[in-house]
């Protein structure tokens, strides 16, 4: 099995902040990839208390999910996912924002720490390991606010137009390292 989990904070008035560029990313792979590997519509699993969507990828299942405990327990979800479905932590690949990163940057990286994201430092503590794929998507920072603030501002109308153009990369990036592993 393999998981693609995009963190973010559940509710309307979470959708546009930078904190839920997970959630956002996780959206454009389902509208990209929903015929390719048939995907089901986005359903409420309240066993692992994420939105879950399931198909199927070179003859693996997949799983989309949205944790939907909030960022900072995003790894209570995640834990569930992974006991569910027996899965293993080398074939989960978590989307986020990152603050040290410019707004156009994108990194995917296998086995590293936190970097201070609260909602990866609480993956790591109930899965027990950071031996997983991370897709970082570059927020950028604002000296002059503070990083918890900041992160739960909504995107302004540029972020939002460059974030699109970003999300357009995803789907290569995660076929060329994630996918072929």
């Amino acid at each position: 099995m393999l998981l693609i989990v995009g963190l973010g904070n559940p509710g309307k008035q979470y959708k546009t902040t930078r904190h839920n560029i997970g959630f956002l990313a996780l959206d454009a792979l389902h509208k990209h990839y929903r015929n390719v590997w048939n995907l089901d519509e986005w359903s409420d699993h309240k066993k692992t208390s994420a939105m879950i969507s399931e198909g199927r990828v070179n003859g693996q299942k997949i799983i989309l999910a949205k944790p939907q405990t909030f960022m900072n327990r995003s790894g209570d979800s995640v834990q569930q996912i992974m006991k569910w479905h027996d899965g293993d932590p080398k074939h989960l690949l978590v989307i986020h924002d990152d603050v040290d990163f410019s707004d156009v940057d994108i990194h995917i990286q296998f086995d590293r720490n936190a970097g201070g994201h609260n909602g990866v430092r609480s993956i790591i503590e109930k899965i027990g390991t950071k031996a997983f794929w991370r897709l970082r998507v570059g927020i950028g920072k604002d000296p002059k606010i503070p990083t918890d603030k900041y992160v739960l501002a909504h995107m302004s109308f540029f972020e939002k137009i460059a974030l699109k153009s970003k999300l357009k990369q995803l789907p290569q990036m995660i076929e060329d390292q994630f996918l072929k592993q």
